[in-house]
Parts: structure tokens; C-alpha cells; sequence
């Protein structure tokens, strides 16, 4: 069904042209022009300045003041905006927009000035659920918005920590949205890779989802190249995490093969005015004039359609409750720029300071090819075929269960060098390796989930043999004809085979698997439903090998069958994979080479100081007092607990 019509939202207008400003209300003048002389933008450059030096004060009544100041000045004696309240409907999207493409000195005091605060006697206009205030701030001019697709909203999430910096809690913030959101009414794609060049080909992967959220780290003056000056970037990260600082320029660049519709900068001064006004402003992001811009609007400037970011240094915790409240309001068909104004409604009311002091940071910006009004994503189809929140069910079996999606921590260092194994085309798998209860099988889970839609995943668990195997290819397969047809062709000769000896059932097994991996599991084909290549988990390895030290041995009983395996998976021959977990690595010779060297191994080790405090806080907050009335005296016990785990 067709998601119900909304009211279109009462448009304002705060134009700025010929320096001068004008006040719209649904494209007719209130009141007269305004001039920009120099009084006029010194006076709105002492309202950034204030802003910026109260977004490290937080004065709760030092920015109602700011915000009354901001109102007054506009007011002026003709009562502008009180003849706009007035007349206004909800929700009052209210554009600051500059239809320059290279905005002048006097247009960036407009629009680096803090409209999210605007007040009056009766308090914040963002706290009016009635009136629904939604400012924003274009630039360049307004154009007509591509139509969009008939899906349900699509988010890519990327994260990125490099060495040095301090580690972001970007797995609760995924949890949060998708803990609002539902994993049945969102398409997610995670990237881990923490890399610009990786942007576009993920986006391109998922279906070119309409939004993509960037948590990482920001700076909005970082050091230029060879003496230029400083301009605002996020700090990604390379593919060893070292700091692989990115400015509008490359992710502009990163981004143009797959454009969104929206990016949110979930950075730290992303959307931050700079520290000075800049004399000239640039024709691209790339321009070593570009100080005017922040990484927001340069990013819209450049072509970008919507750029959602941070006008000063965020908390964790209130950056995760905005983005929770924003995509659910997102799935739930509001406007974009509504949807911007009842996240931060939503800090602004919340009982917690560390949260409520952030309200006013953040800023949407857009340009010409976007309708703030309209939802980004009206449709109801699926891109992806299983929940955000998807973990093979073959896992849930496990004596041990895997971590749930919400309480998996840390770890992302290995995650993102398994991905990025399986990817390529040097190894034939990863084996994960390490003692027991670190986390190896919630590790694989986290892997097959951050790629179910690129494999067919079939999971074993300890023991297995060929008839196991057959048996778990079938269900998985069943959806992809031409591999189902080639399995049912192939069962009778290997049952007859068993019954001769396992060397020829082997045999016969390896055929099968050569055929298939070569065959129709090959390569992704068609749009992902006809051919998928396979992903096959080889869990608790080590009830396979012989207790020896070192590497361990394959126990005679299972080296034939584990050969057969390991040979059949070549990656210069196909794209499936292998991804086997192990408390101990392995050994398996056969025809004077090392089978088991063909598979990439990412050793395991205890948890991180972070991640185990991350881990503490979740679990804390998972236990509700009315279910464990002693939850005081256990959270008194955490320390020796952690210290007497050792990391696990």
C-alpha cells in the first residue's frame, strides 16, 4: 500500500540577494528587503561567534538569549517573523538560501549565522511541536529534485577509526537506529573498511541505498597539503588504519559514481562554521579558497543533493539518539527537513544534559536537486532480500551462542581485514584462531551478516561429513536453479560412492564442488537472486585436529574430506569462500604442500580496555533493575570480573 498523503509543509524563505535578504512566506515578500551593510554582517557574525563559543560553554540560558537576539534582529520593527508565526502551518521549513553558486562574504554571515536557536518570549521555536520549526540552508539555485525510486529507505553506514584517534561507540549507534528503525523495515549495508575509495563500490553494491551515514572523527581546520590552508575533513582511515584525512574533494570524488541523496556527516564539526571568515569563496570544494565553506556545504556545493552534519564537537550518546529518532522518522515517510527538526526536538527534550546540550548542533544543507519537504525514500520495496539484523540461524544452534546483534563489540580491526580477504583474490578463506569464549564464532557471524547479501552462507559446526555437507548446500542453494539441479544430478553418484570407500567418495565430492564453485556458484549473477557464490563456514575446526603442539594436525578420519575442500575453494577460479573457525591452526600436507596455507589467518586476542568497557555498558543496560533487583551489587563486581576474564 501507498504510505498516506501528507500535508505539504508552509514554506519561508530567507533570501539573500543583491545584499540584501528578503523574507518569504510560500514565495510572497513579508515585510520589506533587508540590507547587508557591514553593520548588518558584523552583527550576524557576532551571532556565529557567540554560537560557537557557547558549543563549549553550553549555557542552556546563554543560547535562549542568543536565540532571542537572532529573532529580534530579523523581527526588526515590521514584526517579520512574528507576522510569519502567525501565519505559519506546520511543519514551517524555514530556507536560508543563497542562490549563488560562489556565495559572497556578506551570504556566509547569513548563512553561517545559528537559525536552529531562533526564540521568543515564549521560548525555542524547535521546542514548538506546533509549529514544527525545520530551518535549513541552501546554496546554488533551486533546481528540480530526481524523482525517487519505489523502495523502502536504504542506509550505508560506514565507520572509520584510525590509529590515534579515540574509538566512537559506532556499533551502538548501528544498534540504535536499527533497535528504532526495525531490521525488517530498513535496508542496511555496513562497510568497514573506513575508506573514501571504497565509498562508491559498496553503494553500488547495496543497490545505491538514498542515504549514507559516515561515523568517524572531523576536524574544520586541518593542515592543507604543501602549505595550503587548512580546510575541514573527516578522518578516515587507510587500509593499514593509518589517518587518511578526506576532504570534500575526495569524497566528492569517492562518491560521484553512486551519488546519495542525503550524506550525514556524523562527525564532529562537520557542519561547523570556520574559525574566520574567508574573503572569497570557492567554485569547488577543491579550491584552496574553500575556508568559507564548512565540510557540509562544501559537499553541496560540489553537487552533493543533501549534506546532514554537526555545528560543533557532539557527544557519543547524543549523536546515537539523534540518529535513532531521525531514520525512524525517515522509514516512517516524514520529510527530510522534518525529520531533521523532530530528531532535535528530541534532544532538546531529553531528561539526560549530556544529550539535551547537544540539540542545536546539528545542520542540514542542500542544494539544487533536493526537496527538503519530501520524504527521501517513498516507497515500501525491499533492496535486500533478509533483515539488517540478519544472522545465519544455522549459528543460533551453537552450545555457545553467538553475540547478538546489539551486544557484539569491538573487533572491528579483524572484521574489516576478513572482509577485505574475502574480497580479494589472494587466499581461498580466513581462519579465525584463539581460545576458547573470544568471540571466534560471533565474529564469523558478524561477517556473514556484513555479507549475506554477496553469498550463499552454509554453516558447519564441529564434526561433519560429505553427506552433512550435501545436505547443507541444498538448503541453501534451493533458491538458485541451475546449482539445485546440479546438486540433485550429483547425490545418487555420491551415495553410490560412499558405499565403495570414502578415497573415491572424495573423489567424487571434489567433482561436485569443482563443478558448482566453477559452475554456477562462480560469481554473483544476474540481480543476485539467479547466482550467488558460496560462502561455506567451517565452525570449531579444532574437534577435527590431533592434540600436538604447534599447529595441529588434521585427525586422519577427516584430512580426505577437509582436502577436498581446501583444494575445491581456489580464488583465482571463484569467487566463494571459506571462513573456518579454530581455537588452534592447523596443518594439512598433501601432494609436499601446506593445504591449510591457503586460507588467510587472523589470530584472536583479548578484548581491548574499550571494548570492554562498551561491552560492561551494554550488558548493564540490557539487565533492568525490576529483572535483577541486585544489579548494584553486580555492577560493584564488574571490575574483578573483567580482571579475572582476562579479555575474553
Amino acid at each position: 500500500p501507498s504510505p498516506p498523503a501528507r500535508t505539504y509543509p508552509m514554506a519561508a524563505t530567507l533570501f539573500i540577494q543583491d545584499d540584501s535578504l528578503t523574507l518569504l512566506a510560500d514565495g510572497k515578500p513579508i515585510g520589506p528587503r533587508r540590507i547587508l551593510d557591514a553593520d548588518a554582517i558584523a552583527t550576524l557574525q557576532g551571532f556565529g561567534a557567540r554560537y560557537t563559543a557557547l558549543t563549549h560553554w553550553r549555557e542552556p540560558a546563554a543560547l535562549l538569549t542568543l536565540g532571542r537576539d537572532l529573532h529580534d534582529w530579523l523581527d526588526g520593527p515590521e514584526g517579520l517573523l512574528r507576522r510569519l508565526a502567525d501565519e505559519a502551518g506546520a511543519p514551517l521549513l524555514f530556507t536560508v538560501h543563497s542562490p549563488r553558486r560562489r556565495p559572497e562574504p556578506a551570504d556566509w554571515a547569513v548563512l553561517h549565522a545559528p537559525w536552529e536557536l531562533l526564540a521568543d518570549a515564549h521560548g525555542f521555536w524547535a521546542d514548538n511541536a506546533l509549529l514544527q520549526y525545520s530551518p535549513l540552508r541552501r546554496i546554488g539555485p533551486q533546481g528540480t529534485p530526481d524523482a525517487p525510486d519505489d523502495h523502502r529507505l536504504g542506509l550505508a553506514f560506514m565507520t572509520a577509526s584510525p590509529d590515534g584517534a579515540d574509538e566512537l561507540d559506532y556499533e551502538a549507534e548501528e544498534a540504535a537506529i536499527l533497535q528504532a528503525v526495525g531490521s525488517t523495515e530498513l535496508d542496511l549495508l555496513v562497510d568497514e573498511s573506513g575508506e573514501a575509495r571504497a565509498l562508491a563500490h559498496h553503494l553500488e553494491s547495496a543497490g545505491r541505498p538514498p542515504v549514507l551515514h559516515l561515523s568517524c572523527h572531523g576536524h574544520d581546520a586541518w593542515p592543507g597539503p604543501g602549505g595550503q590552508p587548512p580546510r575541514p575533513v573527516l578522518l578516515l582511515e587507510d587500509a593499514d588504519f593509518r589517518p587518511a584525512p578526506a576532504d570534500a574533494a575526495a569524497l566528492i570524488t569517492a562518491l560521484r559514481p553512486a551519488m546519495p541523496r542525503l550524506v550525514f556527516l556524523s562527525a564532529c564539526l562537520s557542519a561547523a562554521a570556520p574559525a574566520a571568515p574567508a574573503e572569497v569563496a570557492p567554485a569547488s570544494p577543491g579550491d584552496a579558497t574553500a575556508t568559507a565553506h564548512a565540510l557540509a556545504s562544501a559537499l553541496v556545493g560540489a553537487g552533493l543533493p543533501a549534506a546532514l552534519g554537526w555545528a560543533g564537537s557532539v557527544g557519543d550518546r547524543a549523536a546515537i539518539a539523534f540518529a535513532a529518532e531521525f531514520y525512524q522518522r525517515l522509514a516512517s515517510h516524514d520529510g527530510l527537513a522534518p525529520a531533521v527538526a523532530e530528531a532535535r526536538r528530541a534532544l532538546l527534550r531529553s531528561p539526560d544534559p549530556a544529550i539535551r546540550d547537544n540539540w542545536p548542533m546539528a545542520r542540514l544543507w542542500v542544494g539544487g536537486p533536493c526537496d527538503p519537504a519530501a520524504p527521501l525514500a517513498p516507497g515500501q520495496r525491499k533492496r535486500a532480500r533478509l533483515g539488517a539484523a540478519h544472522i545465519q540461524k544455522a549459528f543460533l544452534g551453537k552450545r555457545v551462542p553467538v553475540a547478538a546483534h546489539a551486544m557484539f563489540v569491538g573487533r572491528r580491526r579483524e572484521l574489516k581485514r576478513a572482509l577485505a580477504t574475502l574480497d580479494g583474490n589472494s587466499h581461498a578463506g580466513v581462519i579465525l584462531t584463539g581460545m576458547g569464549r573470544l568471540g571466534k564464532s560471533s565474529l564469523a557471524a558478524r561477517i556473514v551478516n556484513r555479507r549475506h547479501n554477496r553469498y550463499a552462507v552454509v554453516v558447519l559446526h564441529g564434526r561433519f561429513g560429505a553427506l552433512d555437507l550435501l545436505d547443507r548446500l541444498a538448503e541453501a542453494l534451493q533458491g538458485q536453479p541451475a546449482a539445485r539441479d546440479l546438486l540433485q544430478s550429483r547425490r545418487a553418484p555420491l551415495l553410490e560412492a560412499l558405499q565403495r570407500g570414502t578415497e573415491e567418495a572424495h573423489l567424487v565430492l571434489g567433482n561436485l564442488l569443482t563443478d558448482l564453485l566453477r559452475g554456477p556458484c562462480e560469481q554473483a549473477a544476474g540481480d543476485g537472486h539467479e547466482a550467488l557464490p558460496l560462502l561455506l563456514v567451517l565452525d570449531d575446526l579444532e574437534q577435527l585436529l590431533d592434540e600436538q603442539p604447534g599447529p595441529r594436525p588434521v585427525a586422519a578420519a577427516h584430512a580426505g574430506l577437509l582436502a577436498t575442500l581446501l583444494q575445491a575453494f581456489q580464488p583465482e577460479h571463484s569467487d566463494s569462500r571459506l571462513l573456518v573457525t579454530s581455537r588452534y591452526p592447523f596443518t594439512l600436507l598433501h601432494g609436499g604442500l601446506d593445504l591449510a596455507a591457503s586460507l588467510f589467518e587472523l589470530p584472536l586476542g583479548s578484548f581491548s580496555a574499550t571494548a570492554t568497557a562498551k561491552l560492561a555498558l551494554r550488558q548493564r543496560n540490557a539487565a533492568p533493575a525490576s529483572r535483577l533487583p541486585d544489579l548494584a551489587a553486580r555492577s560493584a563486581l564488574l571490575p574483578r570480573a573483567q580482571a579475572a576474564a582476562r579479555g575474553n
